[in-house]
């Protein structure tokens, strides 16, 4: 599993637990620019161990626990996530999102990269409404 790798420690759960530390020395570290285990911090903030680059709740999405430990509900219309600074850069970009709905009527954004405001996106990871099948679908500028 790549996640465990580039952590200090092996843990017994499905998750990593808050306080984990990267190991920068691991190859998959290489250019981590930011890395965030939803841990349930609380606070209006989910914590990045990478590059302290935190998730700033807008709208007030809600902690819940799952089977896989904390995650944030949101309502599909006002709450998301935002970084104020620079996550990506020049160089090659991934990005991973873990969902579960019940429902899509509309686009819903799980992921997106952009600079500044507006549409000018570089990334764009979103989950397609009232599609059947796979639904998962990206786009880039």
């Amino acid at each position: 599993m790549a996640v465990a790798a580039i952590l200090e420690r092996a843990w017994g759960q499905t998750k990593p637990p808050g306080g984990v530390q990267v190991n920068w020395n691991h190859p998959l570290a290489d250019k981590l620019r930011g890395f965030y285990l939803f841990c349930g911090e609380g606070g209006g903030k989910v914590f990045d161990i990478a590059s302290e680059r935190h998730l700033t709740q807008q709208a007030a999405p809600v902690w819940k626990n799952s089977p896989f430990g904390p995650c944030l509900e949101f309502n599909g219309t006002s709450q998301y996530l935002d970084v104020a600074s620079v996550v990506a850069s020049a160089h090659p970009v991934s990005a991973t999102a873990w969902y579960r709905t019940t429902s899509i009527t509309t686009d819903q954004a799980l992921v997106v990269l952009q600079n500044g405001g507006g549409n000018d996106h570089i990334l764009r990871l979103y989950l397609a409404g009232n599609q059947a099948g796979d639904n998962v679908k990206c786009s880039t500028r």
